[in-house]
């Protein structure tokens, strides 16, 4: 059945007419003047996003349930935000630590210069999403990698090319530094050889396969916490598989709560002596009476959530 579509009337609202806005919708606003700075330093439609469990279900006028306050939605936006850079710290380790990985393994086995050849990659692409792509996964690199060349963009490379004619190319740990987590995450997807991935995944200490599944999850992770985005009561759009590697999880395959047991599980690999986990859980205790952590896949009593154990 076919959506009938319709025109977008909305206008833009003044600061003021947003808190009024609210109001009138039963938002009890307890500092107005306060309201109105966090509206017009972050804006209303970020902060729409954290409105929902507020709302009265199925209420086309978008009133909110009784006695519901604009702190107590302020208050889940700034954990979201401690959250955001709480997960970046992990996600960080672990992409440095594929990026290290990826070319210390392939340029021991293949050179320096392993990304010119052909060899270590496959000749298709080996996902859904990227087979209608026209190059090879490695005439797509390579042409990823020549621009970067070209550009000279990062002060390393340019340093290089300032002082090397030969060969044409800077090694391996020098270009990696150059792609991003998602290149990286294609890249280690892309290579030809079972046994290479293993190499690279030993860092993790889990199967390649068990690594591949789980990286496409964490680089959309990352993306949402580097674009600002809510980590929050939010279905993930991509979920891990081969979890049993894992041993027993007990987790909602689109959850954060699923999202925190695979960064966890790699950063304790990665990073043994990381209080990451330890350190959530102070961030959980700290807004314990403001934020509703069943809505990200948590038991409802989150201290005797599985995942603390």
């Amino acid at each position: 059945m076919e959506i009938k579509k319709k025109k977008f009337s909305k206008k833009s609202l003044l600061i003021n007419e947003q808190s009024e806005l609210l109001i009138s919708r039963g938002l009890i606003i307890n500092d107005l003047k306060k309201a109105e700075q966090n509206l017009a330093t972050v804006g209303y439609y970020r902060l729409s996003a954290y409105f929902k469990p507020f709302l009265i279900a199925h209420d086309n006028s978008h009133q909110f349930k009784k006695n519901s306050t604009f702190e107590q939605i302020w208050e889940i936006y700034v954990f979201d935000k401690e959250l955001r850079l709480h997960v970046s710290d992990a996600l960080e380790r672990i992409e440095i630590a594929l990026r290290t990985s990826l070319s210390n393994s392939m340029s021991h086995k293949y050179g320096n210069l392993w990304y010119l050849s052909k060899k270590p990659f496959s000749k298709q692409w080996n996902t859904e999403k990227e087979v209608y792509k026209k190059n090879s996964p490695h005439r797509y690199f390579f042409k990823e990698i020549n621009e970067i060349c070209s550009n000279k963009k990062e002060e390393f490379i340019s340093h290089y090319y300032k002082n090397y004619n030969d060969p044409e190319f800077p090694p391996s740990w020098m270009i990696m530094e150059c792609l991003s987590f998602g290149k990286c995450t294609s890249l280690f997807r892309n290579l030809a050889e079972l046994n290479d991935k293993r190499l690279i995944s030993k860092i993790f200490g889990y199967h390649p396969r068990v690594i591949e599944s789980c990286l496409e999850p964490l680089r959309y992770t990352r993306n949402l916490c580097a674009h600002h985005s809510r980590l929050w009561n939010r279905w993930f759009v991509y979920t891990p598989r081969h979890l049993n590697a894992f041993g027993n999880v007990n987790s909602k395959p689109h959850s954060f709560h699923m999202q925190a047991f695979v960064i966890n599980k790699f950063n304790e690999t990665i990073s043994p002596d990381s209080k990451w986990k330890e350190r959530l859980y102070q961030l959980f205790e700290k807004y314990n009476d403001s934020v509703p952590f069943h809505l990200m896949g948590f038991q409802t009593n989150w201290q005797s959530d599985s995942f603390w154990n």
